[in-house]
């Protein structure tokens, strides 16, 4: 997919237009600022700010005459051509993910209250970093509606994932984890990924992942001292590609303003 065919949107209560641009470059960009009383009421953990909520209000929040998104977090890298995960089918599903290698199933440990939300313990839980979203379908299933509802009244482990799952329980399609590897996918102890996957799925997604996910995780983040996740250098070399061109996170001090507040937005890809 070529770079003039995507429109980026960012989601945010606190980053400028200017802010988005400079990073983006080329890239029809534009940034919607969310009231944080859009997600009033939401249980959130300590750890977690609203606008991780954004996602939520995707139906709401973009034009009616988009139809498909593909949904990132903010704390990733897309590294090859996404064509195939915008054309992928979605076999009447509303929306599209990979499953979480640490919490692959709503009763494993921080999944879901299942049996509190009448959900079947085996169901597929999906990390909500990367999604592929044929909002139409979204819009009419109301399913942020229902994850925030969710929210409103049970206090569930990583909040809007959480949430979500609740709202998509049994009703999402699996990707491959090449198109959103994670931190659990390369820590194979700390996790489930050897169940979840084939081998050679793994393989490839810790060969040549798509999208590079650094959520929290032993290894650390690449803007944080004493990242050592293998991808880290890669992403630094993005950074070399913006007008932060130059900076490394201090030994000990890891937090710039920049990119400090570019943690509280969410980012969407989407075809023009």
């Amino acid at each position: 997919m070529r770079a003039d065919s995507l429109r980026v949107t960012v989601l945010t209560d606190s980053l400028e237009a200017s802010d988005v641009v400079a990073i983006a470059g080329d890239l029809e960009t534009q940034c919607v600022h969310v009231p944080p009383n859009l997600v009033a009421g939401a249980h959130l953990p300590g750890y977690l700010k609203a606008p991780t909520l954004y996602r939520l209000l995707l139906g709401d929040l973009m034009p009616g005459n988009v139809d498909r998104v593909i949904y990132v977090d903010a704390d990733t890298i897309i590294r090859r051509d996404i064509t195939d995960l915008w054309e992928e089918n979605l076999a009447g599903h509303s929306t599209a993910a990979v499953m979480d290698p640490v919490i692959p199933w709503a009763a494993c440990p921080d999944g879901l209250p299942w049996q509190e939300l009448s959900l079947p313990p085996d169901a597929a839980y999906f990390n909500a970093g990367m999604m592929v979203i044929d909002l139409g379908r979204w819009r009419r299933e109301r399913i942020g509606q229902k994850a925030l509802a969710f929210l409103r009244t049970h206090r569930l482990p990583h909040a809007d994932q959480g949430g979500l799952n609740a709202a998509l329980s049994g009703q999402w399609k699996r990707l491959e984890p090449s198109w959103n590897l994670q931190a659990g996918h390369l820590l194979t102890a700390r996790s489930l990924t050897h169940v979840v996957e084939t081998p050679e799925a793994l393989d490839e997604a810790r060969r040549t992942p798509a999208i590079v996910h650094f959520n929290n995780s032993p290894f650390g983040r690449p803007w944080e001292g004493g990242c050592v996740h293998p991808f880290k250098d890669e992403w630094l070399s993005r950074v070399d590609e913006t007008p932060l061109c130059g900076w490394r996170p201090p030994a000990h001090a890891p937090r710039v303003p920049f990119l400090v507040r570019l943690r509280r937005a969410a980012a969407l890809v989407i075809k023009g």
